[in-house]
């Protein structure tokens, strides 16, 4: 099975200490390409991937400036905004640079890490089920202070959706589906991808693969953790008024 018509997406905000990590894991997959976007980080994030690269050099697309090289063999093209806009803002520029070449994207948060096989393993269940499968997630390792636990992921159901967001962020999404439903809501900065899986959900399913396939890091530095209960509530809440009459169709 080739890869070439995948692209992996990584948004990152002050990962330094990540972000060389996770396209490291990402580039050992051997997808036909990996977009990070740098959503206007104050750390040295961007220097540190540079370093990582071999042969960097200046490149533009879509008149955006970006820099490319390779990791592992691998195609990388960092680009780089001046101020951050979000995780919303940071992975559509990633969707829409790479739409032309692509078929499915992989999202990767970038302080997170794949596992070996879980591309091919997730791009395999969606072409077993075609069209009616939007996308695909895995479950995953937990890892919290360098103590490493398994996390078994609820099987996606269209109505469950609208009570727990089962679906982690790190999806494999068909690009035909996009097209149908639109990308990342960019007013959102909070649960953009429970969004998108809503409206994914309202006329395809999302498969889920029983297998740990990847480490989720997970510590005070991420914004799910920073941000207040309240705003969690209240960004849920909308998406319910917004989505609950389609999901419970």
């Amino acid at each position: 099975m080739s890869l070439d018509e995948v692209t992996v997406v990584i948004a990152n905000h002050n990962y330094e200490q990540f972000l060389l990590g996770a396209v490291e894991s990402a580039a050992a997959e051997k997808p036909g390409l990996i977009i990070v976007v740098d959503d206007g980080s104050t750390d040295d994030s961007v220097r540190a991937l540079i370093a990582g690269m071999t042969d960097p050099a200046h490149d533009e697309v879509m008149e955006i400036p970006f820099v490319r090289g390779t990791i592992n063999g691998v195609q990388i093209n960092l680009f780089s905004a001046h101020q951050s806009q979000g995780p919303s803002a940071a992975r559509n520029v990633a969707l829409k640079v790479s739409w032309d070449r692509t078929k499915y994207f992989a999202v990767l948060d970038a302080d997170d890490r794949f596992l070996p096989g879980r591309l091919r393993a997730c791009i395999g269940l969606l072409e077993k089920y075609g069209e009616v499968a939007g996308a695909v997630y895995t479950d995953y390792f937990q890892v919290r202070e360098g103590v490493r636990f398994r996390h078994c992921k609820k099987a996606f159901v269209k109505r469950e959706l609208l009570f727990d967001n089962m679906v982690h962020s790190a999806c494999v999404i068909r690009k035909s589906v996009l097209e149908e439903v639109g990308l990342y809501d960019e007013a959102m900065r909070l649960a953009e991808d429970y969004d998108l899986w809503m409206r994914i959900a309202k006329n395809r399913i999302i498969l889920h693969l029983p297998d740990a396939l990847m480490n989720v890091n997970e510590g005070a530095w991420q914004l799910s953790r920073r941000s207040p209960s309240e705003a969690w509530a209240k960004s849920t809440q909308i998406l319910r008024d917004r989505h609950c009459q389609s999901l419970l169709s």
